[in-house]
């Protein structure tokens, strides 16, 4: 492609000044910028605009240096992830929540985030995904305030009807959306069960890394795709996964936050199983004790799930 007219459906963001250059076959965070590229689109979290036949494809960044910022994007229409999540908000504390069959795995996940909480001393926490709230209202006494996202009217429902703390408050939105225009900063985000649905995961770290504080840290809580069970579970089930997933292992994840100024540095093993019930089976044989430890592609490949912490690159204690 040369300096003709940008092809109809292409985004294209302003480039900013300093920024380095990239060309458009390459997926990348442009560094120490607020532009993401990644598969066929770019993000610009100052605004994603839309691109007509006529603009240019290519900007110049000072003399001759010239940086590419647009390429075809393919658009496909996304799972109705609102009308699944709504269709699935009224049984969701009942297969998932404290009282569910999966107590066990709720309650590891509890204990694990409230010694997070203590080590941040009481953090004001961002939950995106945050379904009915559940996670929210039980680290309630360890947190200065919380906010849950979720792009669920059903589920955020659910979990308003559920809080009655002040300090806690819920809302619907998307999390991309709700990092790039959110003005508050927060010590703790969690993305518990969540971004396996995002259809973009590497945006979703560039966001968050905007709405934490300079020693903030995130927590992804997700299945393991190595652990033996799971897998069987996805060739039983052919990944008819509805709403639909793609589950990243830790050192998936710690690729996609080294490009967007983020760094894995502890891996906690989490129970889960595929079949719920199963945990009647497998409760008495688990540890609940807490060993994090560095970043490991086998943590929690074994117990079912990870937590991976993040902070800032750079970042120490």
């Amino acid at each position: 492609m040369d300096d003709g007219a940008i092809p109809k459906n292409t985004f294209c963001s302003r480039p900013r000044q300093g920024a380095q250059i990239i060309h458009r076959d390459q997926r990348s965070m442009l560094p120490n910028s607020d532009y993401l590229l990644w598969g066929t689109s770019i993000w610009f979290f100052c605004g994603t605009e839309r691109i007509h036949e006529s603009s240019p494809i290519i900007k110049k960044e000072g003399g001759s240096r010239r940086i590419w910022v647009a390429r075809p994007c393919n658009i496909t229409p996304l799972p109705d992830f609102r009308r699944q999540f709504d269709a699935i908000a009224t049984t969701w504390d009942a297969e998932h929540g404290p009282a569910s069959p999966r107590a066990s795995e709720f309650t590891a996940r509890i204990s694990y985030l409230q010694t997070v909480c203590r080590e941040l001393g009481r953090p004001r926490v961002l939950d995106l995904g945050c379904g009915t709230g559940q996670t929210l209202l039980h680290l309630a006494d360890s947190i200065f305030g919380g906010v849950g996202v979720d792009i669920s009217s059903g589920m955020i429902s659910h979990a308003q009807r559920n809080a009655s703390m002040a300090h806690l408050r819920f809302q619907v939105g998307d999390a991309a959306e709700f990092c790039l225009n959110c003005r508050e900063r927060f010590e703790l985000v969690l993305l518990i069960g969540a971004l396996e649905h995002l259809s973009d995961q590497p945006a979703a770290f560039v966001g968050v890394e905007r709405v934490l504080t300079a020693s903030g840290r995130l927590i992804v809580i997700s299945l393991h795709p190595w652990n033996p069970v799971f897998c069987v579970k996805r060739l039983v089930d052919r990944d008819r996964d509805a709403p639909p997933t793609n589950h990243p292992s830790p050192m998936q994840l710690r690729r996609i936050a080294t490009r967007c100024g983020l760094e894995l540095f502890a891996v906690q093993a989490l129970p889960y199983v595929p079949w719920s019930n199963l945990n009647a089976v497998l409760d008495g044989r688990r540890t609940t004790s807490i060993r994090r430890g560095r970043s490991n592609a086998f943590a929690g490949m074994l117990r079912g799930a990870f937590a991976a912490e993040f902070r800032r690159a750079g970042i120490g204690f």
